[in-house]
């Protein structure tokens, strides 16, 4: 039905497209009000009031007379166009809010959407960033729920460990011990870099790392116990 509002020649617009579209709008947004698929939903109410107006701004620009009646028809026309657009904004930034950027990366979650439709939102991802993932400007890593696309450059959480354990112990000039949490995939590579410490994945997946912990609160229960027992977060010797 949302192919059908897709018109790329408004004169041959069916009689009934109006109406159907008018149907359209409804529907989606009785499944927007359930919120069953937030991302799906807000991006088709989205493209919907785009269309609508870009049909609005292509009749505008249709209407070359220079008559007084002429230009108010341009001149509705367009603020026809323009309110469609700001309908779409809200739920394009709501779309917009799932992606959760990184500077240089950008990471497509999938949490919130339908368990049925997850693969489906990767794979879409995928096909996007394609241009780039060919040019080999971009590479993409599977995470929890999730796909991250980065610059494709030897870089990885590793490399990010040794550089920040290697700057503290220029600055303190002192052997650093490290402590890595991490409870995705992206985060074995700082587990293997990890040299004087101790790792520990948060979930039950397979991991290199020493000890697991369960979830995200166990994780804030055991940082909650280390800086009660050392000062509220004061400096500690190991």
């Amino acid at each position: 039905m949302f192919d059908y509002l897709f018109i790329k020649n408004p004169d041959k617009k069916p009689a009934d497209y109006d109406a159907i579209g008018a149907k359209i709008e409804t529907q989606v947004n009785k499944t927007l009000s359930k919120d069953y698929d937030p991302l799906s939903s807000n991006l088709i109410i989205g493209q919907l009031y785009y269309n609508q107006g870009l049909d609005q701004a292509t009749e505008s620009d249709k209407v070359k007379g220079t008559k007084p009646e002429d230009t108010k028809k341009k001149a509705d026309l367009k603020a026809k166009a323009v309110a469609k657009y700001n309908q779409a904004i809200p739920h394009i930034e709501k779309v917009t809010s799932m992606l959760e950027q990184k500077g240089v990366s950008l990471t497509v979650h999938v949490r919130a959407v339908e368990p049925t439709r997850r693969k489906d939102v990767l794979h879409t991802a995928i096909d996007l960033a394609r241009p780039w993932l060919d040019s080999d400007e971009l590479k993409v890593l599977d995470a929890s729920e999730a796909i991250e696309l980065l610059p494709n450059i030897a870089w990885n959480k590793g490399d990010a460990v040794r550089w920040i354990v290697d700057d503290v112990e220029a600055h303190a000039r002192q052997k650093a011990w490290c402590i890595f949490f991490g409870d995705d995939v992206t985060d074995e590579d700082a587990f293997r870099a990890v040299r004087d410490g101790l790792t520990v994945v948060v979930g039950q997946r397979p991991s290199l790392a020493r000890l697991r912990l369960n979830s995200p609160a166990d994780v804030a229960a055991v940082l909650l116990g280390v800086t009660n027992r050392n000062g509220h977060g004061k400096e500690y010797g190991r």
